[in-house]
């Protein structure tokens, strides 16, 4: 994984963590944010996921 990909996965990593956050702390006020902080965790899952997919997969050899 080059630099620039793991800079962008970083980046989407805690921007997918903010709204997990700001949608489980404020979901009891506006309950659109549940939806928002769903959607947050799922995209953390994935940018982790990835991050560590590509940081061990290409090191595996056939």
């Amino acid at each position: 994984m080059n630099k620039s990909k793991l800079l962008l996965s970083l980046f989407g990593v805690v921007i997918c963590f903010t709204m997990f956050v700001i949608g489980m702390l404020y979901s009891d006020q506006i309950a659109g944010l549940t939806i928002v902080g769903i959607i947050g965790l799922a995209g953390f899952s994935y940018f982790i996921f990835r991050i560590a997919f590509n940081l061990i997969g290409p090191n595996t050899t056939n």
